[in-house]
């Protein structure tokens, strides 16, 4: 019941406070504006993650304030929404890739630090436990590369808002099988304001975008849960834990393999793998002729699948 009020509560938040930040962002400057890379043809305010951020720290601070006692999760907060205000900088006036990427990496290793980490690959290549060293350092790769593979997807109306909403439903139900109930509430929270974006990414006369602050904010969320999600499993009696793994795995599978191909591909062509450019899978789709909405239901299918 307190997940569900606190989905309420944050649609609630988003559906009426959209408008504002909307317009302050039109009056602002914060706008995304088409050009070759560009699948839009008109500019659109980048208020969207801002607006989601927003929602989630007011239920955490008048719901939840009890979760920011864990140190755990408030290194996920706190990396999250450093990560929110670099993409809010980012979307006004481009940070240099180099400088991005050093802050990705700093706020995984304060998260990997507080004890959020891998520490085995279940049998992955014939690995079970990893060396301290070898834990740590993988889980800072693992989580700058999601969050990267998430900012990058996000190139067509309602693609990432989607594909958040269906990991984070997930994550509800691996809270609840793990009794973690504050991954519960907190996932809740983070898909009514997911929700309440979607209503705005696709409308046609108010829409917005969630810009880099969105995406870097959900995949870092996102993927360092997940992997909480997984450190708890390996200590719960009787979850088993390998399939916790394996759906984490699942459900970040089509953003992080997508970024790869790309990334090799440019490595081909002599590039570097950094540069922007239209060769993504929902760029693919959009030159076979597919709609926004035939995209992002098609690739949340595809994950569904892979997850199921």
């Amino acid at each position: 019941m307190q997940a569900l009020l606190s989905f309420v509560f944050t649609l609630a938040l988003m559906l009426a406070g959209m408008p504002l930040l909307r317009r302050a962002a039109i009056r602002l400057g914060w706008i995304d504006r088409p050009n070759h890379r560009k699948v839009h043809q008109a500019p659109v305010p980048l208020a969207g993650g801002i607006g989601i951020g927003a929602a989630l720290m007011a239920a955490v601070l008048l719901q939840m304030p009890s979760l920011l006692v864990s140190p755990q999760l408030a290194a996920i907060l706190s990396g999250a929404y450093t990560l929110l205000v670099m993409g809010a900088i980012d979307d006004r006036k481009e940070v240099p890739a180099l400088y991005k990427l050093v802050i990705q990496l700093l706020c995984a290793w304060a998260v990997v630090q507080s004890g959020v980490r891998i520490d085995s690959l279940y049998g992955l290549f014939g690995i079970h436990e990893l060396p301290e060293w070898a834990g740590a350092a993988l889980s800072v790769l693992v989580i700058a590369g999601t969050v990267n593979a998430y900012n990058l997807m996000d190139g067509v109306d309602g693609l990432s808002g989607t594909l958040a909403l269906l990991t984070l439903g997930a994550m509800i139900f691996i809270s609840n099988e793990l009794g973690v109930p504050e991954w519960n509430w907190l996932s809740a929270a983070a898909m009514g304001a997911v929700a309440g974006f979607l209503f705005f990414n696709f409308s046609k006369r108010h829409k917005v975008f969630m810009g880099d602050a969105g995406s870097l904010f959900l995949g870092f969320l996102i993927v360092s849960g997940g992997i909480q999600l997984i450190g708890v499993s390996a200590h719960t009696p009787g979850s088993g834990g390998v399939w916790v793994v394996w759906l984490i795995i699942a459900l970040l599978f089509v953003p992080v393999f997508d970024s790869l191909r790309v990334y090799a591909e440019r490595r081909r062509m002599g590039i570097s793998p950094f540069t922007p450019g239209r060769n993504h899978l929902h760029h693919l789709l959009l030159q076979w002729g597919w709609t926004h909405v035939q995209i992002s239901i098609f690739i949340a299918f595809l994950v569904a699948g892979l997850a199921g």
